[in-house]
């Protein structure tokens, strides 16, 4: 009888320790993900177990598909739009130009962007296109540059008669 109840108790430690990993590594998961979330990066920041975001800013096209290829010869109007995504912790004013670099720029304005927000900037643009030799193919390059931080973007138009 001896035998049974040490194989009873064996079998219940097995059990017990087996209850216990299986209860640990559910916290050590559930801690995991917490951390993964809004609130719990705040704590762990706190507790100085990761480091605070780095803010940035993006910009970028809004529709890139609409974009022109080609630009006529005489003056061409189109609509430019672009995005500046203020991915910081503060609201900023951005600084910014839109033109053909090493002529002229086209347009330039300052606009505020609240912290973690998305403004898009819709400018009419005049891309003038000189004209080319015989034989040989012209493009210029639209830009949109911000000033600080300076970051730009860019795409080319063929001048097409």
């Amino acid at each position: 009888m001896t035998a049974g109840w040490a194989d009873l108790t064996r079998l219940a430690e097995e059990r017990w320790r087996a209850l216990v990993t299986v209860t640990v590594l559910a916290v050590v998961i559930y801690l995991v993900l917490l951390a993964q979330l809004s609130g719990g990066r705040v704590v762990t920041r706190q507790l100085g177990l990761s480091a605070p975001s780095e803010p940035f800013t993006e910009l970028y096209f809004a529709d890139p598909a609409s974009l022109p290829a080609i630009a006529p010869l005489i003056t061409n109007v189109t609509s430019l739009a672009f995005v500046i995504h203020n991915a910081g912790h503060k609201a900023m004013t951005y600084t910014w130009s839109v033109g053909v670099p090493h002529t002229r720029w086209l347009r330039d304005g300052r606009t505020a962007v609240n912290a973690g927000q998305r403004v898009t900037i819709t400018q009419p643009v005049v891309v003038n296109c000189p004209v080319p030799h015989r034989g040989t193919v012209v493009r210029a390059r639209v830009q949109v540059t911000l000033s600080a931080p300076t970051e730009s973007i860019g795409y080319w138009v063929t001048c097409d008669d």
